[in-house]
């Protein structure tokens, strides 16, 4: 069926997230400076994440709806993205790229496809704002412009030609 498919491919996504997240941790030992160690870290945190992501959508515990499992993985394969450019950004291709290219992300995005949450565009209510803004808000948002209490102009066009004045 078409859940248990989605099942395996979010199995299969997160144990590949797991793999590359092990090799990930090997290249610390690589970076030839702190800027690549600091790039380093900062997958390791990416990865870590992302698996905590792909876990959320399929944690039986956890009431996750498709759309909410579409964030998630939305929100994991955002953090590959930022890991791999990371290294790009500082010219580092050579030692890193081939270790983390274990298809991670092409398997999110397979899931991601799978998963088929329509777009649901919700017009705003009639005053204008969406429903989760709060009647009080509203009204701090829809309050006109301020107005000026004195205005200070040295050619004499204002309430006040200092400031000391006003």
């Amino acid at each position: 069926s078409e859940s248990e498919f989605l099942k395996i491919s979010m199995k299969l996504a997160l144990d590949r997230a797991v793999l590359a997240k092990t090799h990930a941790s090997t290249l610390g030992p690589k970076c030839r400076d702190t800027r690549e160690k600091a790039a380093w870290e900062d997958c390791i945190k990416l990865y870590d994440f992302t698996v905590s992501n792909i876990n959320g959508t399929m944690d039986p515990n956890v009431k996750c709806s498709k759309t909410d499992a579409q964030t998630w993985l939305s929100t994991a394969l955002t953090n590959l993205d930022t890991c791999r450019n990371g290294f790009l950004e500082l010219g580092v291709t050579d030692m890193v790229l081939p270790l983390m290219s274990n298809n991670v992300s092409n398997l999110i995005c397979n899931t991601l496809a799978i998963n088929k949450v329509p777009f649901n565009y919700t017009a705003p209510e009639k005053d204008g704002f969406p429903s989760w803004v709060k009647p009080g808000d509203r009204k701090l948002l829809q309050t006109s412009a301020p107005k000026d209490n004195a205005v200070v102009a040295k050619d004499g066009s204002g309430n006040f030609k200092t400031i000391k004045d006003a």
